[in-house]
C-alpha cells in the first residue's frame, strides 16, 4: 500500500439569492391564495345553508321522505308508486317485471277468449247445418262430407 498523504482542500460556496427570494415570494402568494380560498369556502357554506332553508323539502331525511311518498301515494297512487320506485331501484325493477308479466297474461287471456268465441261461432254453424242435412237425408239426397268421415264401430269385447 502506498503512503497516506495529507491534502488540503479549499471549498468555496456561493448562493444565488435571487432564486431564494423568488421562492419566498411564491410561498407568500400561496398563503394569500389559501386565505382567499378559505373565505370563499365560508361564504359558499353560508349560501348553502341559506338555500337549504329556502328549499327545506329537498333536505328531508330518509324517514321523512318515505312518509311524504306514502302520503302522496294515498292521494295520487301513480305518483306514489313512481316515488317508491325512485327511492328503491331494485323494487322498481321487480315491479316493472311483475307488471310486464301481468300485461302478457292479460293479452293471452284476451287471445284465448277470442279463440273460444271463434270456435263457438264455428261450432254453432256446423250444428245448425245438421238440421238441414238431416232434412236432406230424409229426401234421399246424400249428405255433404266436407272431406271428413265419421266412422263409428261397435266395441268388441275381444279387442
Amino acid at each position: 500500500m502506498g503512503d497516506i498523504k495529507d491534502f488540503e482542500m479549499k471549498i468555496v460556496a456561493s448562493a444565488d439569492l435571487a432564486a431564494a427570494k423568488a421562492t419566498a415570494q411564491e410561498l407568500t402568494n400561496v398563503a394569500t391564495a389559501t386565505k382567499a380560498s378559505a373565505s370563499a369556502a365560508t361564504e359558499d357554506g353560508q349560501n348553502t345553508e341559506e338555500l337549504t332553508r329556502k328549499t327545506g323539502f329537498l333536505s328531508l331525511k330518509k324517514g321523512e321522505l318515505k312518509k311524504l311518498v306514502r302520503e302522496l301515494g294515498q292521494e295520487f297512487p301513480i305518483a306514489g308508486m313512481a316515488g317508491r320506485m325512485l327511492m328503491n331501484p331494485i323494487l322498481a325493477g321487480l315491479s316493472l317485471g311483475i307488471m310486464a308479466f301481468g300485461a302478457a297474461k292479460k293479452a293471452l287471456d284476451d287471445w284465448n277468449a277470442a279463440l273460444d268465441a271463434t270456435a263457438a261461432a264455428n261450432a254453432s254453424g256446423i250444428l245448425n247445418r245438421g238440421d238441414s242435412t238431416s232434412r236432406l237425408a230424409k229426401c234421399g239426397t246424400p249428405m255433404p262430407s266436407y272431406g271428413l268421415r265419421l266412422v263409428t264401430r261397435p266395441r268388441n269385447s275381444s279387442n
